[in-house]
């Protein structure tokens, strides 16, 4: 009698890594070299940055850490009197993501050309809502690096919690995974098993 599907499926997987193992590993091998060569170039680089800001359930972590940065850089800078066009040039290479690079490097020349550093925030994309509100804030109190490190606070505080959710929440998750993958691969072994002695009893 035929092996039930699930067996088969195993059984045939079992047999294709370990016939075609040299050839999944060169694939693979092939894949990964080509894909970290692309990632060092200039294309590469800024499809990574704009997948970190753009990725399902990872994007809101990724951009209130790029706004802590440039909130806590720009603080830092500002508070010991460096002038606002060079701190925008130090906190664009301080945020480590060249999409927000550009956006800062936007954000400089309005402010070059006579705007608000809120204003030339605000409609720049990843740039959180609160970001330009509380500079706004800043600039009428005289008092922006206070209220920059006040943003940073608020995103870092935000983003400690986020990754003890999410790490709290991947053990259970990983635990239900694996005890299905274990289930699957019991039933498979067990399954022809079973119907030969119900065939052997009929």
């Amino acid at each position: 009698k035929d092996l039930p599907l699930p067996t088969l499926i195993m059984v045939g997987t079992a047999n294709f890594f370990t016939n075609f193992w040299w050839i999944l590993l060169l694939i693979g091998g092939v894949g990964i070299y080509f894909l970290v060569q692309y990632l060092k170039t200039e294309p590469g680089i800024k499809a990574k940055d704009t997948l970190k800001l753009n990725i399902p359930l990872f994007k809101g972590m990724f951009r209130k850490l790029y706004m802590a940065r440039f909130t806590r850089t720009g603080q830092t800078l500002l508070s010991t009197g460096v002038p606002m066009l060079d701190m925008l040039k130090i906190t664009a290479d301080a945020v480590n993501n060249v999409v927000i690079k550009q956006s800062i490097h936007r954000a400089a020349d309005k402010v070059k050309g006579g705007k608000a550093l809120s204003a030339a925030v605000k409609n720049e994309d990843y740039f959180l809502v609160m970001v330009p509100q509380m500079i706004k804030i800043g600039e009428q109190s005289g008092k922006i690096d206070e209220m920059m490190g006040k943003t940073a606070q608020v995103y870092e505080n935000e983003l400690d919690e986020e990754i003890r959710a999410i790490s709290t929440a991947i053990e259970p998750i990983l635990m239900v995974f694996l005890a299905l993958v274990a289930a699957l691969m019991v039933g498979a072994i067990l399954f022809p098993i079973y119907s030969l002695v119900n065939n052997i009893h009929i």
